[in-house]
């Protein structure tokens, strides 16, 4: 029986967008860090069922979920591991890795470094900013030498909105470690779910039933 192949059809940047919008800060690189992949994916016409994304842990890591692609949102540091395996798995795969500094040099670094010595064929998008950014400013292994956390800095009253717009001025392009600016006047966590604040977190309190009762229904859940 004779086969046709079916043509592709070309695909745009609207169809490449995930199912989620990005939730990073306003101006982080990172949305010009995904613009620009998915631009190049467009541009060359990878298409989507042909490419997987796979990062490891921190904001930059989160990426998988904001392009249509295949993804594996992995393990901290150990993303470079999992691309090495889902390339030998399928040698047809684009496959492409995202990641901060901390989760690629730092916790990642043995893998960083072997996976340079085997040159896997993947692309490695690594977005350095010099700090643990999720976990609110840990130096990382490209923080510079002699770097200052803003709470090091007894002049600096991180309270204080205006002084955080004047320091931001001296910074120019670099990024400050540590705190930024913080408010003391808004409701905790417990302040603003009164269901928490009452009796707090469901699983720590009692059960309200006899202790036999409560053991045989854990032992039927378990």
């Amino acid at each position: 029986m004779a086969t046709t192949e079916q043509a592709i059809k070309p695909f745009t940047l609207t169809e490449l967008k995930g199912k989620a919008d990005p939730d990073w800060c306003p101006g982080c690189g990172d949305f010009g860090v995904l613009a620009a992949m998915q631009k190049a994916i467009v541009d060359l016409q990878i298409q989507p069922h042909n490419a997987v994304t796979i990062s490891g842990i921190g904001c930059s890591s989160n990426l998988p979920g904001y392009i249509s692609t295949y993804g594996m949102h992995t393990l901290h540091g150990r993303a470079l591991a999992v691309a090495t395996g889902v390339k030998l798995a399928n040698h047809e795969l684009t496959v492409f890795v995202t990641g901060g500094d901390g989760d690629g040099f730092g916790i990642g670094g043995n893998h960083f470094m072997h996976t340079m010595r085997r040159n896997v064929d993947l692309v490695y998008l690594a977005m350095d900013n010099q700090i643990y950014g999720l976990t609110t400013g840990q130096v990382s292994p490209t923080s510079r030498i002699g770097m200052k956390k803003l709470e090091e800095d007894s002049t600096y009253d991180s309270t204080n909105l205006h002084q955080a717009f004047e320091r931001a001025q001296l910074w120019g392009e670099e990024i400050p470690i540590g705190k930024f600016f913080q408010r003391n006047d808004l409701p905790s966590l417990h302040q603003a779910e009164p269901v928490l604040d009452q009796g707090g977190p469901l699983a720590l309190r009692k059960l309200g039933v006899p202790p036999e009762v409560a053991a045989e229904f854990i032992k039927e859940l378990m």
